[in-house]
């Protein structure tokens, strides 16, 4: 009797589309320096919690606002911890590789959500795809991308969740996850905005069929999320960060990402464009969104008009949106409708083999023989001052240091904090008394020698893509002297 074999597993061209959207975010992560905005001082954070087993409350890495409270930390220091010992273990080039493993990974699980949604794979991909465009220029090598991750895991745990399966497994699995992002990065709140939506359109079914017993799974999840929120040092005060960023002066008045997004900066340009693509698609979709999908799309549609920062949101929770309603658009084609014998195993097996070929070349160690322009093949972004640096701590120069604020977290890093910075990246920590006088002094306007004399400020390293204009008027002046200069930094020091 002859036995039934299984049928073989064959690669299909609508797995393609998945596989090259994959493949393509994990080389593009992979593609790119490590800018030194964010990433350094986060790595010193790291450096001091792995060293003393504590969060530092105090400010230790300028001398403009030394010894003085930053609580902004707790809202990261889990992400601080596992960064620093990644980079102890395996430094840059390993850091990259498991930063962009992590995203890869992260938008891996949101194309899944969408084909959990749809069953069709490119519908599904071009939803990961429309994420993708709306977070690309916000992939820096900093917590915000752990944020991702744990924010798609918790997308497919209220997906889980809503269906009914497993719910207390699923629960838990939340709690989980919202305990590593609460003490990881402030956008905790964004799985708590999504279970409200569904909060609210349950709140109104158990209006209109008297059933009240509608409100028990929205409401149980949100206990899950919220036991979560509160592991962390902080409990419930936790909050304070999110009053802390969308009121401060300095946050709202001299970061760009909390600004909202216009045509003149690329990402407000994709961000504009995709929002009228989605309006269009819920024209033309043949599927009636839920009232908890319009409550979602309007809130972080809203969001990412009034920040620029919230525009990766926007894409990543209305991926499966935008899959869904794909999906009706190409249910106008019949499966089946095309020529019989399209489908050719072997070339997809061939094309899928040679993505996964161009993923490997990627990798950090390998990039260098791309054809790239040379600030690509390098592993750390041409603003990082490493011989400056170097430089700086061989002449013993003075421990107070005016610099570019590219420059500053790499200065703590690297000098284990032996040299103190006027002002860095946490825009938060600093008054925006200090950021008027960071553009004065930058600008080289009228009485910024008086500015630095009162710092006691005796070492510039300056950056002359930045800093053009200061770095002309202390070549021009008898009270500073050049003593070093390369490609990405010129240091001047105060003549005695």
């Amino acid at each position: 009797m002859e036995k039934n074999t299984p049928p073989r597993l064959q690669l299909k061209t609508e797995h393609l589309w998945a596989i090259i959207v994959l493949v393509g975010i994990f080389i593009f992560v992979n593609m790119h320096p490590i800018r030194p905005n964010d990433f350094w001082f986060h790595l010193a954070y790291g450096r001091i919690l792995d060293r003393t087993g504590q969060i530092p409350l105090l400010d230790p890495f300028s001398f403009t606002m030394a010894g003085q409270p930053y609580d902004s930390v707790y809202s990261y220091w889990l992400a601080e911890l596992l960064m620093y010992n990644l980079y102890a273990l395996g430094g840059a080039e390993w850091s990259i590789l498991a930063f962009s493993l992590l995203l890869t990974t992260a938008y891996g699980m949101l194309l899944l959500i969408g084909l959990m949604r749809t069953g069709n794979w490119r519908a599904a991909a071009l939803g990961a795809l429309f994420a993708a465009a709306l977070g690309a220029t916000n992939w820096n090598f900093r917590p915000q991308l752990l944020a991702y991750f744990l924010a798609v895991a918790c997308m497919l745990g209220i997906e889980k969740f809503r269906a009914g399966r497993n719910t207390w497994v699923w629960g838990l699995v939340l709690t989980a996850s919202m305990a590593a992002w609460v003490n990881s990065h402030g956008t905790f709140f964004v799985p708590l905005l999504l279970v409200g939506c569904w909060l609210l359109e349950a709140g109104w079914q158990a209006l209109r069929h008297r059933e009240l017993s509608r409100l028990a799974p929205p409401l149980k999840l949100f206990g899950f999320l919220f036991i979560g929120l509160l592991i962390n040092p902080r409990g419930i005060n936790v909050f304070t960060y999110l009053y802390t960023m969308l009121t401060g002066a300095s946050v709202q008045g001299f970061v760009s990402e909390w600004q909202s997004p216009t045509f003149q900066s690329l990402e407000g340009a994709i961000f504009v464009s995709l929002l009228g693509v989605s309006l269009l698609l819920w024209g033309l979709a043949r599927r009636r969104p839920s009232l908890a999908e319009v409550l979602s799309f309007l809130v972080f549609a809203f969001l990412g008009l009034r920040y620029a920062r919230a525009m990766v949101w926007f894409g990543i929770t209305q991926a499966p949106l935008i899959s869904a309603m794909l999906q009706t658009l190409f249910q106008k084609r019949r499966p089946g409708s095309g020529p019989a014998g399209r489908e050719l195993p072997r070339l997809n097996a061939a094309i899928a083999l040679s993505q996964l070929f161009l993923a490997l070349l990627s990798i950090p160690w390998l990039r260098a023989y791309w054809p790239l322009a040379p600030e690509k093949k390098e592993i750390f972004a041409l603003d990082t001052p490493i011989r400056a640096v170097e430089f700086m701590e061989q002449e013993g120069l003075s421990g107070h240091v005016f610099s570019d604020i590219a420059f500053s977290g790499y200065i703590s890093w690297a000098t284990d904090a032996a040299y103190k910075v006027f002002i860095d990246p946490r825009f938060e920590l600093y008054p925006a008394r200090l950021w008027q006088e960071y553009i004065q002094l930058g600008g080289a306007q009228a009485g910024w020698e008086h500015i630095l004399a009162s710092y006691d400020v005796d070492t510039l390293m300056l950056s002359p893509q930045n800093q053009l204009a200061l770095i002309e008027a202390a070549q021009q002046s008898v009270d500073w002297q050049q003593v070093y200069k390369d490609e990405r930094a010129i240091i001047f020091v105060r003549q005695e």
